[in-house]
């Protein structure tokens, strides 16, 4: 047995060794993440987006903005640059029109949806605004006649689909402009 003691007393000081935590490198060289925070903050001033209130995207999300014009409404750089065309297009409050009516029909109760409703026509249909989204004619006279009778959650489903195919349609020009196109390669 005493010839044991001292290999294990080795064995503990070898693995006592391996335990402490090495010295910090400075290789210089800078990782894909910070090369890629460096580019997109260069990015964001270049177009004018504050900096302040963009995260750095993944790679995952920047692929799911090429598949989804959902994933280009989440994401806050994405969205604010797709929102800046639609305002150069005359379509500023489409995309929150478009939010809007998709929590309206996921809404189950009636009394909340009949409020949802009526903010919905003041805020986006009515005449009376100046900036309302412009629908066809037998749309709006639909939307109409739903709130009026009832506001279940295909009210504005029309209104809804309509503003869906608008947005789908610029969505497919805007993937392609140069400035998207320019950030979509900080990721790919």
């Amino acid at each position: 047995m005493p010839a044991d003691a001292p290999k294990a007393a080795r064995e503990r000081a070898r693995l006592q060794g391996l335990l402490q935590p090495g010295a910090p490198t400075n290789h210089g060289m800078q990782s894909r993440r910070q090369i890629q925070q460096t580019r997109f903050d260069e990015f964001l001033e270049k177009h004018d987006l504050n900096t302040m209130h963009h995260d750095l995207p993944t790679k995952a999300e920047a692929r799911g903005w090429i598949r989804s014009m959902d994933k280009v409404i989440e994401s806050s750089v994405v969205s604010t640059m797709f929102q800046r065309m639609l305002f150069d297009n005359d379509m500023a409050k489409h995309v929150d029109f478009y939010k809007t009516t998709k929590i309206f029909a996921k809404e189950r109760s009636a009394p909340k949806r009949t409020v949802m409703a009526k903010q919905i026509w003041n805020d986006y249909l009515a005449d009376s605004r100046p900036d309302r989204i412009h629908t066809r004619f037998y749309i709006l006279r639909k939307t109409i006649d739903n709130i009026k009778k009832h506001s279940r959650p295909s009210t504005s489903r029309l209104a809804h689909e309509f503003v869906q195919k608008k947005l789908k349609e610029k969505y497919e020009s805007f993937i392609n402009t140069p400035e998207f196109r320019e950030l979509y390669d900080i990721f790919d």
